[in-house]
């Protein structure tokens, strides 16, 4: 299996490459991950996280990211002002940019994933890291 996975890997980004020399910081890939991920860029987002991977970021500290993300999202959807929030005003902006790329819904849905794909992977019904692979992917 882990031979067909790195034919599958993506090509390194032109302007960043993969080699350990370059200074990208491995949490900014994450966070890279992330924008991609609200500004539902499916393919982006896929070869961020792949990226992330390849270079040790365990899935789990994604997913942590993407459960706050997606909460932030939800709670930007779900509040009347922003004054009753207390977010930082580039976190507000972001999630009030990306939020707006999803209908509550939808990331309702989203939400109700993560959490099962949490569940179902600490029951060893799927694995974690190809489950929030394949989320990133349905975005």
């Amino acid at each position: 299996v882990a031979p067909q996975r790195a034919a599958l890997a993506p090509e390194p980004d032109s302007s960043r490459p993969l080699d350990a020399s370059t200074t990208v910081d491995v949490s900014d890939l994450v966070f890279e991950v992330l924008g991609a991920v609200g500004a539902r860029d499916r393919r982006r987002a896929w070869l961020l996280f792949t990226e992330a991977r390849l270079r040790g970021v365990e899935p789990k500290d994604i997913f942590w990211k993407l459960v706050w993300k997606l909460k932030t999202m939800l709670l930007v959807k779900l509040t009347r002002t922003a004054a009753d929030l207390d977010l930082k005003p580039f976190v507000l902006d972001q999630a009030c940019r990306h939020g707006a790329n999803y209908k509550l819904d939808e990331l309702k849905t989203l939400s109700a994933k993560l959490v099962a794909l949490w569940h179902n992977a600490h029951r060893g019904l799927t694995d974690f890291e190809f489950g929030l692979e394949r989320l990133i992917l349905e975005i």
